[in-house]
Parts: structure tokens; C-alpha cells; sequence
């Protein structure tokens, strides 16, 4: 059985959770922005962590592949590669950055989303979400009403 869910527009949305995903430390749909597959999941680490995992999927979002797969950047270092933990001076200066060949792939597919007539996004939706989404981060992540 699936359930509609009335969600408001969005270019990309995020989910955070503190579940185990089996090993997989994020997950996200690859070129997927302005679609409505345009998501990630990612866990929760800690704030540090956490940012950099959701900037890692966010990536795959914008049309990004993980560094050192099927390109010749190296899997180190950079948001998209895959060893993040191992670090020196070098690495450093680049961890919070998008390797060139990330940031030609992400260009290369941003450039097909904005030769789409409704580019998502240059956009604005004014929703009646956006008060309740205000008021919502308010709250800490995972507490319910």
C-alpha cells in the first residue's frame, strides 16, 4: 500500500536519522535535483560529521559520482571521496572542497537542469510551509508532537 504524502515543492530535501543503514553511511538518488527524486539520506554522526556526509550525498543530488570510481580524481581528501578519515596537511587544505572532477560533473548536469523551461532552481514557492517549517526547526531533529 503506498501513502500520498502532501510534501511542499522542493529543489532537494534531506533526511537525517540515527538508524543504522547497514554499513552505508548515507544514501542519495545521483543527478536527481529538481526531480521528485531529489533526496538523501544520511546518519547522523555528530554535527561535524553529519554536515560532511550531507554535503557528500547532496552531491550525488547535483550529479556528482564518488571520487576514484569512475574518475580520475583521487578517493582522498575531496567531499566525494570515500576516505575521509585518513588526514594530512595536503588533504586538509581541500577537505571541505568538491575535487575538479566533481565540480565538472556537477556543472555538466546542473547545465541540463537549467536548460529545463521550469529550472527548479530559480525558483521561489511561496508555501504555507514555510511557517510551519520555521516553527518545525525549531524542535529537535526526531522529537514528535
Amino acid at each position: 500500500m503506498t501513502r500520498a504524502r502532501n510534501f511542499p515543492k522542493f529543489d532537494a530535501a534531506g533526511v537525517f536519522t540515527r538508524y543504522n543503514l547497514n554499513n552505508v553511511l548515507g544514501l542519495a538518488f545521483r543527478s536527481s535535483v529538481c526531480s521528485k527524486n531529489a533526496a538523501f539520506i544520511a546518519q547522523e554522526h555528530g554535527a561535524f560529521r553529519t554536515a560532511d556526509l550531507a554535503a557528500h550525498e547532496l552531491g550525488h543530488v547535483l550529479g556528482a559520482v564518488n571520487d576514484g570510481e569512475i574518475n580520475t580524481c583521487p578517493n582522498n581528501g575531496f567531499i566525494m571521496g570515500s576516505l575521509r578519515n585518513m588526514m594530512d596537511e595536503k588533504i586538509a587544505e581541500r577537505f571541505r572542497s568538491f575535487s575538479p572532477c566533481s565540480q565538472s560533473e556537477i556543472s555538466y548536469h546542473l547545465g541540463i537542469v537549467n536548460s529545463y523551461p521550469n529550472n527548479c532552481l530559480l525558483t521561489t514557492y511561496d508555501t504555507i510551509w514555510q511557517k510551519e517549517m520555521t516553527e518545525r526547526l525549531k524542535e529537535l531533529i526526531g522529537s514528535f508532537r
